[in-house]
């Protein structure tokens, strides 16, 4: 699979975390669940015992997943209660999206898993993705730096911080990613 095409699918299966990342701290704790559960999934494949049925590592790496976004949730509600209530079932739903479902399966052989550590480098990637998406956001909604206090402000778009803005900004993103690959494609030809 051409990275371009994985790389989309990727931010494609993000989708429910892209659209409760509207601010950046929204996005930084949807990144950090994500990152939890994507980490944990692609570890427990990765470490796995070669003796373990392929279906009873991807168990065991789906469950490790799920405990590790338990404890992160727990870390998050003790850090800033009103943003882990505001995003608790997004959160929770973090092991189960398509890339960690993804990253929960077995590698094969030895190439394989030297494709598991870039699994894990591209979760890192995606992670970070969900903080800047979220201060990409929250600036295009309130024109202010994110973090910032925009108590009383008027908006700039206030439809980028609406669900549908999310979704047209995570296209956009998308097509830009998808036009750079064709001229990655064109240049190495």
């Amino acid at each position: 699979m051409r990275t371009d095409s994985r790389l989309t699918l990727a931010l494609a299966g993000l989708a429910p975390l892209f659209m409760a990342s509207d601010s950046l701290y929204a996005g930084m704790m949807a990144g950090g669940a994500f990152l939890t559960a994507h980490v944990l999934a692609s570890g427990f494949s990765l470490l796995s015992h070669p003796e373990l049925k392929r279906g009873q590592v991807f168990m065991i790496a789906m469950l490790g997943a799920a405990a590790g976004v338990g404890l992160f949730a727990s870390v998050a509600r003790v850090l800033d209660p009103l943003l882990f209530e505001l995003l608790r079932h997004r959160v929770y739903a973090a092991p189960f999206l398509a890339p960690v479902v993804a990253a929960a399966h077995v590698p094969f052989g030895q190439p394989e898993r030297e494709r598991g550590w870039e699994n894990i480098v591209l979760g890192l990637a995606l992670s970070v993705s969900l903080a800047v998406f979220g201060a990409v956001r929250e600036f295009l909604a309130t024109a202010t730096a994110p973090g910032s206090n925009h108590d009383g402000m008027s908006a700039f778009i206030p439809m980028a911080i609406q669900p549908a803005g999310a979704f047209i900004l995570l296209g956009m993103i998308t097509a830009a990613v998808q036009a750079l690959g064709r001229i990655k494609r064109r240049v190495g030809s």
